[in-house]
């Protein structure tokens, strides 16, 4: 057997206020929009989706901002092929033969007032001061880098059904983000432009 570390979760959406669904097939946007329907240049949430729009992440995604709990949530849930139906085991020991695996992550932008230690079951958590706001290349290389490790993920997965990995995970490292903010700074192109949570804008 091989063992395949995979978090997968299901739940409903409940109390939001924007639900954006990204697919290859269909982009569904609900939500509460501002007067003029203009996008706030300074809200968390539209900023996001408007760069995932833009940086064209792999797979299907979803971003939810949850009003009550003051967080944003990025799901991105990718397909693997195991056309071979090569025996899996995930993290929680359950067994799988199937030619196609599904890999749900989360990242997740949090009021770090309301949370203390973040949210450990998801590839990443970031808090965010909600006086100071987050600079908007912050932003923007925490994406960036996303889509590079969801891109190299592909060849990892290959090497991981051909036995040349002992294991298949995606591993944030905070080593190589700033790595990415620091490029950003040192070749001039680093805003610090500040993003707030919707319920700080109203």
């Amino acid at each position: 057997m091989i063992t395949l570390r995979n978090i997968m979760v299901k739940k409903r959406l409940v109390n939001v206020n924007y639900i954006t669904v990204q697919s290859e097939q269909l982009t569904i946007s609900i939500g509460r929009t501002k007067e003029g329907d203009r996008m706030d240049k300074n809200n968390i949430y539209e900023v996001i989706e408007k760069i995932l729009n833009t940086i064209h992440l792999p797979g299907e995604w979803s971003l939810v901002w949850y009003e009550q709990k003051k967080y944003v949530e990025l799901t991105v849930q990718l397909e693997f092929d195991n056309f071979e139906e090569i025996g899996l085991i995930d993290e929680v020991g359950e067994q799988m033969r199937q030619e196609r695996n599904l890999y749900q992550l989360h990242v997740i932008f949090y009021d770090n007032k309301y949370y203390e230690g973040g949210f450990p079951h998801c590839l990443v958590s970031i808090g965010i001061n909600p006086e100071e706001g987050v600079e908007y290349s912050y932003l923007y290389a925490v994406l960036d880098y996303l889509k590079y490790l969801l891109v190299k993920s592909r060849l990892d997965w290959n090497e991981f059904i051909n036995n040349e990995r002992s294991y298949f995970d995606i591993d944030w490292r905070k080593e190589e983000l700033e790595a990415r903010i620091n490029h950003l700074k040192t070749t001039h192109r680093y805003s610090t432009k500040p993003l707030f949570f919707p319920h700080q804008l109203n």
